[in-house]
């Protein structure tokens, strides 16, 4: 079971790496560790969280929007993940369409541990593996984050904020891995991202951080 996570704010769609994220994984497709169980869904977020409706037999992916962060749900019980094979189609119409999707974001929120909590409900049925794409400072609900660097200190000898600024994330990947979910993060900073603290989710959940 694979379930992506993707940050869809202005910075992340600035990098542009949602185009090379939908080209590599439109790809490698078929080479997806598995079977003919293997299935797969998609978040993505940037201060509100989007679902997608790959039920086989729509014509088209279907965008389920939910906006409170404070306290998540999961929009539909059903297709929000679903088999590789039977939806491939609707799969691969959903990664030629994302990069445009969100091509004009000004959003610039990134609602990272709300996306997290929800992926959580998703997955505890079946367990699995979640990637993280993250670009910028988590700002929205559980999980937000201030920036902790003092650009004054740069250059010092002292290297502070080596630890996590909330035990957040460590919360978040034991109850994880309680469910044999492992987080994979993959952090692109075009900015301050704060990865001692975020870093946490993969840790202790069994995942790597890229």
């Amino acid at each position: 079971v694979y379930l992506f996570v993707l940050d869809v704010s202005h910075n992340a769609v600035e990098m542009g790496y949602l185009h090379s994220f939908c080209r590599v994984l439109l790809d490698e497709l078929d080479r997806l560790p598995g079977d003919a169980r293997t299935t797969i869904g998609f978040i993505t977020f940037d201060k509100v969280l989007h679902f997608y409706n790959l039920a086989e037999g729509l014509s088209q992916p279907q965008m389920l929007i939910v906006s409170d962060t404070e306290d998540v749900f999961l929009p539909s019980p059903d297709n929000l993940l679903v088999n590789l094979q039977e939806s491939k189609e609707l799969i691969q119409d959903l990664l030629h369409q994302l990069p445009d999707m969100f091509a004009d974001n000004t959003e610039t929120h990134s609602a990272l541990g709300p996306a997290l909590q929800v992926a959580l409900k998703l997955m505890t049925p079946t367990g699995g593996r979640v990637c993280v794409f993250q670009s910028c400072l988590p700002s929205l609900g559980p999980g937000a984050l201030k920036p902790r660097e003092d650009p004054n200190q740069r250059a010092g000898n002292d290297v502070q904020h080596l630890g996590p600024a909330t035990d957040f994330y460590k919360r978040m990947a034991l109850d994880c891995a309680g469910q044999q979910i492992a987080v994979d993060t993959f952090i692109m900073p075009g900015q301050y991202t704060d990865i001692a603290t975020l870093s946490g989710v993969s840790k202790y959940s069994g995942g790597c951080t890229f």
